[in-house]
């Protein structure tokens, strides 16, 4: 069976599964994580850190990609 990984600019819409990504993983991540907010791991707390990041790769500083697979 072949997979396909991609990775392109993160998108508004993505802050729903980044969010259910980093609560699925948290106690994996822990020991390297820097502690967070309640709210970095709610949809609305990655729609502000997408904003944040777009926001930045519009000033040209910062490419915040996502990296995708089946």
């Amino acid at each position: 069976m072949r997979s396909s990984t991609s990775i392109r600019l993160i998108e508004p819409a993505d802050a729903g599964p980044v969010a259910a990504h980093r609560v699925r993983d948290f106690e994996a991540f822990r020991p390297w994580e820097p502690d967070q907010p309640a709210s970095f791991f709610t949809p609305e707390g990655q729609a502000e850190r997408i904003d944040r990041l777009l926001a930045g790769y519009r000033a040209g500083t910062v490419w915040p990609g996502v990296v995708l697979t089946d």
